[in-house]
């Protein structure tokens, strides 16, 4: 019989960088997504609570007010039906976010899969709002379509 040893990290300081930060986005959400970087090996929920704050700034920077003119809060939830509202698109993720980030602030038990998982979902959304990933694709698919168009050849 022979013993293994596994080693699994409680803490890096600075955190590893788990996805690729897009250049264009702001430095706000930039800061709360390092700042997951750095709990995703002490506190899964507090990590994923990071990735919704990094949500909120996200919402923030595109134009949606915290508050309203008399100073009252206006929640996450409510902002986030605002900016869909004017298209900016990614609805379902950034709920997706805003909900995992609420169990992450009201529930134990999250993981780092579930960290993980969130990461991935924010990584895809921050290539497609500030580095224009979705539209690129688009005109890609558009290219392809267009250049098979008049074409009488079956697939």
């Amino acid at each position: 019989m022979g013993e293994e040893t596994h080693f699994y990290p409680l803490t890096m300081m600075p955190g590893p960088r788990v996805i690729a930060i897009h250049q264009e986005t702001p430095k706000a959400v930039k800061e709360q997504i390092e700042k997951a970087f750095n709990l995703l090996w002490t506190d899964a929920g507090s990590c994923i609570n990071k990735l919704r704050i990094s949500v909120e700034e996200i919402v923030a920077h595109a134009g949606i007010a915290r508050e309203t003119p008399e100073g009252r809060f206006i929640p996450l939830h409510n902002r986030l039906v605002d900016l869909e509202k004017r298209g900016f698109g990614h609805h379902d993720t950034m709920l997706a976010l805003k909900d995992i980030g609420n169990d992450g602030s009201h529930k134990a038990g999250l993981t780092l899969a579930d960290c993980i998982d969130a990461f991935d979902v924010l990584e895809t959304a921050l290539e497609d709002i500030y580095g224009g990933r979705k539209a690129r694709q688009d005109a890609i698919k558009a290219k392809f379509t267009k250049s098979r168009r008049g074409s009488t050849q079956p697939d």
